[in-house]
């Protein structure tokens, strides 16, 4: 398996959960989503089954009016839980 087979690319992710490329870009410069898997220098990411399911956890709580502040808090204290 070469490292193309890794995962997805951005624009799959995008189709995939519906969100579009800048959404998920601004979401993990604000730390709500993960960075994708990098490839030689960063130039290409790649993305998993784990980044589908953060994207899912954000819609549900953008449906429920949260904003994104609250959203990092609500990550927040679980990112902390998974470095134990």
């Amino acid at each position: 398996m070469g490292e193309h087979n890794v995962g997805m690319t951005r624009r799959e992710l995008s189709d995939l959960t519906g969100i579009n490329v800048r959404t998920i870009e601004y979401w993990t410069k604000r730390g709500l989503l993960q960075a994708g898997l990098g490839g030689k220098h960063g130039l290409h990411r790649y993305y998993t089954v784990a980044h589908v399911e953060r994207i899912e956890e954000i819609k549900a709580l953008k449906d429920q009016n949260r904003t994104l502040a609250d959203m990092v808090d609500y990550f927040d204290p679980l990112e902390d839980d998974d470095d134990e």
